[in-house]
């Protein structure tokens, strides 16, 4: 019975040892393939301005600061969009510039 039960032990743990360190290698590709991506950040705010390639926005922060945002063509945009529009904004950082992603309108 001793002899059955070292066996079975001793298999499970060769077994299970390959299996614990192949669980560390895909942890670290995808993090390393998200350093490579640009990250997503969000703000809320009233549209100061707004242009087919800029928009202005006064955020909704403590500080009341002004962003301006590329905008492309591909941007998903949601709701009324307009100058004077309370919206949440989705974007990425390009270098010095903040590239809209997504914009919401929101009621006020």
């Amino acid at each position: 019975m001793r002899k059955t039960l070292a066996v079975l032990m001793m298999a499970g743990s060769l077994t299970a040892a390959p299996l614990g360190a192949m669980a560390g290698t895909p942890a670290a590709a995808p993090a390393a393939a998200g350093k490579s991506a640009k990250a997503e950040h969000a703000t809320t705010g009233t549209i100061k301005s707004m242009s087919d390639t800029t928009l202005v926005l006064t955020t909704s922060n403590k500080k009341h600061h002004e962003m301006t945002f590329q905008l492309d063509p591909a941007v998903h945009k949601e709701g009324a969009i307009s100058t004077g529009s309370h919206v949440s904004i989705r974007y990425r950082n390009d270098g010095d510039k903040h590239v809209a992603t997504a914009i919401t309108a929101h009621k006020a």
